[in-house]
């Protein structure tokens, strides 16, 4: 692959809203095997949204990566990426690593002008939470009722503080999981609220959220 000539220290300084929605993307889904000889990220994949994942390359780092897909009996259909620079980046911005408390995206690192996109992708990388993470994909706001993202305990925290400072959003519950993990949750209006404010600006977001993308537009050009 032909990885961009700038160094890490420039994407670290100045990342993009494709990369900050890769980021989260990867966060919700992924996790990064960094100790290996050519460190490797594990992705699990909603089928329905395979296409929509293989943009990861050209929307992260404007090349092309090779993938590898399997499907395991514990979690369906992953794909893996094995790619040194790669893998860099995503340790960098604290990606999850291989243990369930082994890493978790730098809230601080995040310009605040860009954390929606972050929020937007850790949403729909949620394959096991809601809104997209069931069988029926949100057509409308109103069908949207919990909304939930799964992290470490610190992590969700201090995702929950920058929500309260940014998008003015009371803070959501977290709760504990089985194996050390834990989710934010954010329910009725509060959960519709986050939503508008991580698709106020909604590129790059998934082909399955188009629809409910167009009744946000929608509501917004009535209500202007």
């Amino acid at each position: 692959m032909s990885l961009p000539s700038h160094p890490a220290s420039t994407f670290l300084e100045r990342p993009s809203a494709a990369q900050l929605y890769w980021l989260g993307y990867i966060s919700a889904s992924g996790r990064v095997y960094a100790q290996r000889s050519v460190p490797a990220l594990v992705l699990d994949i909603d089928p329905r949204d395979l296409d929509h994942v293989h943009r990861i390359g050209e929307e992260f780092l404007d090349c092309r990566l090779h993938w590898e897909l399997c499907r395991s009996n514990l979690n369906g259909l992953q794909g893996y990426i094995r790619d040194r620079e790669f893998g860099k980046f995503l340790v960098q911005w604290g990606a999850p690593g291989a243990g369930e408390e082994d890493g978790s995206a730098s809230i601080a690192l995040i310009p605040s002008s860009l954390l929606p996109h972050f929020v937007r992708g850790y949403l729909e990388g949620g394959h096991q939470t809601p809104p997209f993470g069931g069988r029926v994909t949100p057509t409308i706001l109103a069908s949207v009722r919990t909304l939930a993202l799964i992290g470490t305990e610190g992590f969700l925290f201090r995702l929950s503080d920058a929500l309260s400072r940014y998008a003015d959003l009371p803070a959501g519950t977290v709760t504990r999981r089985p194996k050390g993990r834990y989710m934010l949750t954010y329910r009725g209006a509060r959960a519709r609220r986050l939503i508008h404010y991580a698709y106020r600006n909604p590129s790059p977001s998934m082909p399955r959220a188009a629809r409910l993308l167009h009744s946000l537009q929608k509501r917004a050009n009535v209500t202007s």
